[in-house]
Formats: structure tokens, sequence, C-alpha cells
């Protein structure tokens, strides 16, 4: 993870004091979730907007297909970068397995919820805002918090937990584990080498695991 206080944009995290910055971060997100029930930075905001003024402009325009081509090329995508033969074997069934809902409502997605994209108030930690849109779409509102669980609550149940409280809803750890396969950003050799490991070499485990709540 990159510290964003880093001038040229290379250092990670343990660079100029920011390990120590994420863990008050961590500590602050948790205290905020428990603070302002209903609304989680500002994600709560994003997805209530009309999204009728993007039509044509953010993608995908075919949501119901792009989940199908995702879920095609799922497998193949993992194994290009490495994934173990004993989670490859699993994906196509487990994906099989987890009833997602297309027509379900399609909101806004920021797609990119990172700690380094969250914006505080300095003097009180505050969580206000959001920032870098670029990967910015439409879609099913489970898909956005996929890179939470994965960059924000980074497994952590208690956290995720107050994350989704706040926000007002919750979600099917498997869901989330689906939504994690099918992102177009999808690389689960990296966040196995970052977050806790499942006590069963299982997806059904593995999505209680980052995306358990507690």
């Amino acid at each position: 993870m990159r510290c964003p206080r880093c001038a040229n944009g290379s250092g990670t995290s343990t660079d100029c004091g920011g390990a120590d910055r994420w863990v008050r971060v961590h500590h602050r997100v948790d205290v905020e979730c428990r603070a302002y029930q209903g609304r989680w930075l500002a994600v709560d905001a994003l997805h209530g907007l009309d999204q009728e003024p993007l039509h044509g402009i953010l993608g995908p325009a075919d949501w119901p297909g792009f989940l199908v081509g995702q879920r095609a090329a799922a497998a193949e995508r993992q194994r290009k970068i490495m994934l173990s033969g004993r989670w490859l074997s699993q994906i196509e069934g487990f994906l099989e397995s987890v009833p997602l809902a297309p027509e379900r409502e399609r909101v806004l997605l920021h797609t990119e919820v990172t700690r380094e994209h969250l914006v505080v108030n300095p003097g009180t930690w505050t969580l206000s805002g959001l920032l870098d849109f670029e990967t910015a779409m439409t879609g099913d509102r489970g898909y956005e918090f996929v890179v939470v669980g994965l960059f924000v609550s980074r497994g952590d149940p208690r956290l995720l937990d107050r994350i989704l409280t706040a926000y007002g809803r919750s979600f099917d750890p498997r869901e989330l584990l689906a939504y994690t396969l099918l992102h177009v950003h999808s690389n689960l050799p990296e966040c196995f080498s970052e977050l806790p490991a499942p006590p069963e070499p299982t997806l059904d485990s593995l999505a209680l695991t980052w995306f358990g709540t507690a």
C-alpha cells in the first residue's frame, strides 16, 4: 500500500511514518462508523445520486453482460497471475453456487475505496469524502464493498461490521468474494500475500475470513 503523504508516490505505508498514521486512521474509521450511523465515507451519498446524467459515459452499458463476461474469464484471469491450482479449481463451482442478481438496482460506484482515497478532517479525523473517480462505473452496490473489505477493513470482521452498519446494509460474504473474482482488478495472489489466511483451503472459508463480520 502506497503512502499518500510521499511526494513522489513511490513510498509505502511504512515510509515517513505512514504505518503509524494508518493505525490511527484504522482507529478513527472504527470510531466514525459508530458515530455516523447510515453514512460512511460519502459512499452512501454517492450510491444515492441519479446515474441517468452519466448514462452512456460510465460503463458498463450492460451490467448483466458484464457479469457474464467477467465470470467466463475469472479462472483464466487468476491463472495468468499465478494463482495456485487448488484455488483455481474451485472458482467455477464457487461462482455457480453464488446467486448474484444482475437485475438489482444499479448505482454509481467508485470501485476503489481504499485508505489512500479517504478524505478526512485533519483536526478531528472525521471521514468526509473520497478522492479519485478514474475507475467509476455503475453497477450493483455489493461490487463496491470488494475493495472496502480487502483494502480498508483488511479481514478485520469487527471493522467491516462497523462499516456496513454505518452504511446501512449487509452483504453475504460469499457474494462479496464472488464479486472479488469478477472485479476488473481482481488479483487473489496479491490479496493472499497481504490478508489473513483462511483456516481451510476453500473459497467458502476464504469468504468468511475476508468478508465476515462480528
